[in-house]
């Protein structure tokens, strides 16, 4: 590892370090001595050496690792070992003094934490590992926060949106899926950035941040949309739509012709309430449309029943039992741990405004959208993955015949989640193209 610490330290230009060697074993010093003598040889570092029994039990040992004195000469942490995510920032163990608390003890010793040479025999091990760092890096982090704000509309209540990518680029209005929220537009963030895009994406009422309102109906909408690109300054603007935002993209285009240069939807969800045969709809959209047709009010209380159970953040060793369900291609993409956040946190957020919010959302979807799809006349590129299993691809065929100006493309390989995953780069430059 010697031969690995100095070419790190010229990186991160570091002078010493801390390294930490963690053995299966419960006593682990004996097991390291030779590594200890070897390392302080070579380096001249001070090396901190404990066992799994010693890291689960002790729950200021960083406090104790990175002592006053030494404080000032340490500036990073190197972590070598093979369970750095039992040990440190177990989220299984959440509740438990010895986990939490550590991350906040190295931010608060000034000390830098690298992980180096993780090897991992199951997939689980491999996600927690991943979400350790990322609380590691959230506490450690530089880097400016997401513009996000409150604009209180005209009739009553208040609409949330953040920012993501370039301030001064195109604006592009982000319209998020089902049952989803604002932060979805996580999964553009990069892109945006690096294709010169200002990307604002609002929370629908009833959704997350932004106030409910009762009635909505999907030609409210864009009344919205009018209200907050007035505040921001914004004359004209392009649409992205992902999923069970397509609806409200074109909705949007319908009514504020002048305003739209053009549209992107990506996965996107077709009139459901023309449909005449639901096959080529996910199982539990099936179901959720036939019992919405039959019982109204029956669905509505089983919202309101899974609320509490939807807002629940899924353990991390549920992942790759959630990932199972999914196609194999949608299942790659979101073992990422930031794709993951930002479809499934996003989803989990929609539920914290209120469940009447999710459930106004999906009543929208069952109910005809209020225009014909023939009157839009922007330039619309409607993106679809041949194994999208939500809303299978003949559905966008369908209804992309009826755009007097649109380009279907139909990505082999690609399913509802990967699609935009993967493509966005892509999407962005031929949205702002248009």
């Amino acid at each position: 590892m010697h031969r690995f610490l100095k070419p790190v330290g010229d990186e991160v230009g570091a002078e010493r370090f801390v390294v930490i060697l963690q053995s299966f074993a419960r006593h682990a010093v004996p097991m390291f001595v030779g590594k200890i003598i070897a390392l302080a040889h070579a380096v001249g570092d001070v090396v901190g050496v404990v066992g799994r029994g010693h890291f689960l039990q002790t729950e200021q040992f960083p406090a104790r690792l990175i002592p006053v004195p030494i404080r000032e000469v340490v500036r990073t942490a190197l972590i070598d070992h093979r369970n750095f995510a039992c040990a440190l920032l177990d989220q299984l163990r959440g509740c438990r003094a010895h986990s939490i608390p550590m991350h906040g003890y190295f931010a608060q010793a000034g000390v830098r934490v690298l992980i180096h040479n993780i090897r991992y025999a199951t997939e689980a091990q491999s996600m927690r590992m991943e979400e350790s760092i990322r609380r590691i890096e959230e506490t450690q982090s530089s880097t400016t926060p997401v513009r996000g704000a409150i604009l209180p509309l005209t009739g009553g209540g208040h609409v949330a949106f953040d920012e993501y990518g370039d301030p001064a680029g195109v604006p592009v209005i982000f319209c998020h899926g089902w049952p989803s929220s604002r932060s979805m537009a996580r999964l553009a963030e990069v892109a945006a950035s690096e294709n010169g895009v200002r990307l604002i994406s609002p929370d629908r009422p009833g959704i997350s941040g932004s106030s409910y309102q009762a009635g909505r109906t999907l030609r409210d909408w864009p009344e919205i949309v009018r209200a907050l690109t007035t505040h921001l300054g914004i004359e004209r603007f392009h649409l992205l739509a992902i999923s069970g935002g397509a609806p409200y993209a074109y909705a949007t285009a319908a009514a504020l012709p002048a305003q739209v240069r053009g549209l992107a939807v990506v996965s996107g969800a077709p009139p459901l309430a023309e449909l005449e045969d639901y096959s080529g709809l996910l199982p539990i959209h099936r179901r959720l449309l036939r019992l919405y047709g039959r019982q109204p009010a029956l669905l509505r209380v089983l919202f309101h029943l899974a609320r509490p159970f939807a807002l629940l953040r899924p353990p991390l060793r549920l992942r790759p039992w959630l990932l199972r369900w999914l196609q194999p291609c949608d299942a790659a993409v979101l073992r990422e741990r930031a794709a993951f956040e930002a479809c499934f946190d996003s989803a989990r957020r929609a539920w914290s405004g209120s469940a009447n919010g999710v459930i106004a959302d999906a009543e929208i979807f069952a109910r005809p959208w209020g225009f014909e799809p023939e009157t839009i006349a922007h330039p619309v590129r409607m993106w679809h993955g041949r194994k999208d299993r939500t809303f299978a691809f003949h559905l966008a065929e369908q209804l992309s015949v009826r755009l007097p100006n649109c380009r279907l493309r139909l990505i082999d390989e690609a399913g509802h989640y990967s699609l935009p995953i993967r493509h966005m780069p892509e999407i962005l430059r031929d949205l702002i193209s248009l």
